[in-house]
Formats: structure tokens, C-alpha cells, sequence
């Protein structure tokens, strides 16, 4: 942990720093709580200038996770609501250090190399969750590929009559039976999936 924190402005500045989680509390130098006027002075987090106008200041000791801070010009003795916002940043925190995007390019292409693909596979329970999905009124994904497979390329019997069925594409059983008028409209439909 060392000058995670930063700001650029011009040199002779006396800045400070405040921390929020992602839901918007504040640091104040053990824990994080609901931010308020009354406590804005246990909140800061002193910025030293290094050189030229680079205030640098520690990350303190946080869990991972991304953080906001927001950098304020001290006006009077002491820090105050009324200090004007000059400034501010974010950082993905590991819990000891920022998070780099060497580190993320290094962890993808370790999950990459364990599941041997260019790609994060599907479990076969995720492929079954998809597939299983209730898309239209109570059919599933994977009885709409029977049914449409059916009538793309199964076998049609009764051609020429007032029934028509269809086979599953294994030939197995029957999937659509539909009952068509004279002009060979549709006037019922059984599906069995």
C-alpha cells in the first residue's frame, strides 16, 4: 500500500482525500460509515505533495473491492463540508493493492488455459438451464426445437387429408398432428413434446 491515492493540481495545495465504498459510505479511519457533516473531519485522508504538483496519499487498509475517492482543497485549519471539490478517482482494490489490468489479463488467460478454449464453457447444467427456459406460454426452449424440427424435417404423413403428422426427426413418435380444413388451414393443433 503506497500512494494509491493521487491528484495533480498546482504545487502549494493542502489537499485531502475521501474514501467511499460502493454503496456510499465513508472511511473514517476504521470502518466505513454513513457519511455526515458532524463527522467530516474523521473522514480525510491527508494527500502529500511528492514533487510539482503530484499529491499522493496510502490506500488505508480496506477489503477488496472497488472504492471511489474524492479530493477536496482545504481552505481553513481543519477539514470542512464547505472545501471545494477538486478532484477525484477510482480504484479496483485486491485488498492489498490496486487491481491491474496485467493481473485481470493474466487471470483470464489462466481460466482460458484450464478450460482449453478461447472462451468460458457452459456446464452441461447451464446448457440445461438455457434449454429449459420456459419461452412461449409453458414450452420450454428444448420442446420448441422438437416441435420446429418436426416441422422443418420430420416425416409428414396424410398428405391430401384433413390430418397431418408430423414425426420427430428420430422417427420416434409422433410430435405435431394438425387438423387442416378444406384450403388447408390449420383448425387444431396437437403438440406433444
Amino acid at each position: 500500500m503506497a500512494n494509491e491515492l493521487q491528484a495533480y493540481l498546482p504545487t502549494g495545495k493542502t489537499l485531502y482525500a475521501v474514501l467511499l465504498n460502493s454503496i456510499g459510505q465513508v472511511w473514517d479511519g476504521t470502518q466505513f460509515e454513513t457519511i455526515a457533516a458532524g463527522t467530516w473531519t474523521d473522514n480525510d485522508i491527508a494527500l502529500t505533495e511528492a514533487i510539482a504538483g503530484l499529491y499522493l496519499a496510502d490506500m488505508p487498509s480496506v477489503a477488496a473491492g472497488a472504492y471511489s475517492y474524492i479530493v477536496y482543497e482545504q481552505a481553513g485549519a481543519s477539514p470542512a463540508v464547505t472545501d471545494s471539490l477538486v478532484g477525484m478517482g477510482s480504484i479496483d482494490w485486491t485488498g492489498t493493492a490496486v487491481l491491474s489490468l496485467s493481473a485481470v489479463k493474466a487471470e483470464t488467460a489462466a481460466i482460458l488455459a484450464v478450460t482449453g478454449t478461447d472462451g468460458v464453457v457452459l456446464t452441461a447444467a447451464g446448457v440445461d438451464a438455457i434449454l429449459d427456459e420456459v419461452v412461449v406460454g409453458s414450452y420450454t426452449m428444448r420442446q420448441l426445437l422438437t416441435v420446429m424440427s418436426a416441422a422443418l424435417a420430420g416425416k409428414l404423413s396424410g398428405g391430401g387429408t384433413t390430418t397431418l403428422t408430423f414425426r420427430g426427426i428420430d422417427d420416434a413418435s409422433n410430435v405435431i398432428v394438425a387438423t387442416v380444413d378444406a384450403s388447408n388451414n390449420r383448425t387444431a393443433l396437437t403438440i406433444t413434446v
